[in-house]
């Protein structure tokens, strides 16, 4: 049988007390009793062993014998009523058990005894009417709910509701159990809900500022945690359908601006088809027209200045458009070429000419603002000699040699960066000291 005779130690008093009448006074200081219990305080339970044990206790002709059965894990004390302290002749433990016996005498002095059962972590429970007879012995059970499975059970109901406050503290209660198991996770649970609170304050600020796209995102993330998330559900179909409706608006307004030619606004709103994560139509086309005003409002035409050693003076433009190929063509002379033009023997020791073409393409077409550009080029260098001392007009000669080129241009704003390397073929071989066989080029200017 189940003696659920429960009290909590100190809401009797002294047992010496008489009862007060007064049915006021009862129910004052019933609410003071539950008032001391904790918010979570559950109680021992003690249930009678049914085997008949009589006249087996061997601890004196006149005492009597019970036997206390626990967990070890509830570590109990005990308190009689009649008794200044209770006579534990033995503990004994086996496997997760433990067996308390307990010596008790006897006699009709004893009739109206109570035995106290406590433990550090649950609420006390009492036999009361505890009436031995001699050589009397008795075994009771005591066990105690299972706080961490019910705790535990309470706080996964709580989760798949969506209560994620009342569930984080469900788990903390949990971990007080004294039955907590050895593998238990609520430390991950409780970080999950963490998480979880986490991202849906986030999400629900977007979605209070339209910010559809990163609300989504954020709600998708909590029910890939929780799938039963009724509210996050409600709240991720409001994103699509909002933000399905925010890409038609801005798509079509997009469009009238950009046949209307206004493209800034056009472009404002473009973006936002982009930043929304639109469908992959209106992802594409708003990509294509965003290409397109780029290059409408990009300055894409470089003239520069372009610098090597022996051939100072050059200059080179071309187009250098984002998304398409385009073009170039540089052309450097020395000022020994225009001595030679005048006949200044003296001062035109090597005249040259440079010349080349290509093409610019733009690798990397979203964030680093740099052209590969490549083609043939040609190269001529002159040479004067004297046949003999006496001799007026030197012997004037011209070596050939194709040049093919590869280089990178920069833009920084308004500003442009050239590099080339140059790569000479002389047309003989004799003469491939005297043209070189490689050249570095530099060159700065502007976008227009």
């Amino acid at each position: 049988m189940t003696i659920d005779f429960y009290k909590k130690k100190g809401c009797t008093g002294s047992r010496k007390v008489k009862p007060v009448q007064g049915k006021s006074f009862l129910l004052l200081l019933t609410a003071l009793c539950l008032s001391s219990l904790p918010a979570m305080s559950q109680k021992l339970i003690i249930e009678r062993d049914t085997v008949t044990s009589s006249g087996l206790c061997t601890v004196g002709e006149t005492d009597a014998c019970v036997i206390i059965v626990a967990d070890t894990l509830l570590r109990l004390t005990f308190e009689s009523s009649m008794d200044s302290k209770v006579d534990i002749v033995s503990r004994r433990e086996v496997g997760s058990t433990v067996q308390y016996l307990l010596r008790f005498p006897t006699g009709y002095i004893y009739a109206k005894r109570a035995l106290e059962i406590m433990s550090p972590v649950m609420a006390s429970a009492e036999i009361e009417d505890f009436n031995l007879q001699p050589k009397e012995s008795r075994t009771y059970i005591v066990t105690a709910p299972k706080c961490y499975l019910e705790a535990y059970k309470d706080a996964l109901e709580l989760f798949r509701k969506g209560a994620y406050t009342e569930s984080k503290e469900k788990y903390r209660q949990a971990v007080k159990c004294f039955d907590v198991p050895l593998d238990e996770n609520t430390a991950s649970k409780i970080a999950v809900i963490d998480s979880i609170m986490i991202l849906k304050k986030i999400a629900d600020r977007s979605f209070e500022i339209l910010d559809y796209e990163n609300a989504l995102t954020r709600y998708q993330k909590i029910l890939s945690y929780n799938q039963e998330d009724e509210g996050v559900a409600i709240r991720y179909a409001e994103c699509i359908a909002q933000k399905d409706q925010s890409c038609i608006r801005y798509f079509s307004d997009a469009e009238k601006y950009f046949n209307q030619n206004e493209v800034e606004r056009a472009k404002a709103l473009y973006e936002k088809v982009i930043a929304t994560g639109c469908g992959t139509y209106h992802f594409q086309i708003a990509t294509e027209r965003l290409n397109i005003i780029e290059e409408k409002v990009q300055p894409t035409t470089a003239l520069t200045y372009e610098w090597m050693e022996s051939a100072p003076i050059g200059i080179s433009a071309g187009s250098y458009k984002n998304r398409k190929t385009g073009g170039f063509f540089t052309l450097q002379l020395n000022t020994d070429l225009f001595e030679a033009m005048r006949s200044n023997y003296e001062k035109a020791q090597r005249p040259e000419v440079d010349a080349s073409f290509g093409w610019t393409v733009r690798p990397e077409r979203k964030y680093v603002p740099v052209w590969i550009f490549f083609g043939p080029g040609y190269t001529g260098v002159g040479e004067y000699a004297y046949e003999n001392e006496n001799s007026d007009k030197p012997k004037f000669s011209f070596y050939h040699a194709i040049s093919p080129q590869i280089g990178l241009l920069g833009k920084i704003g308004p500003v442009a960066l050239r590099y080339t390397f140059q790569y000479r073929f002389a047309m003989k071989k004799e003469y491939e000291a005297y043209i070189g066989s490689f050249r570095h080029v530099f060159g700065a200017g502007f976008c227009f």
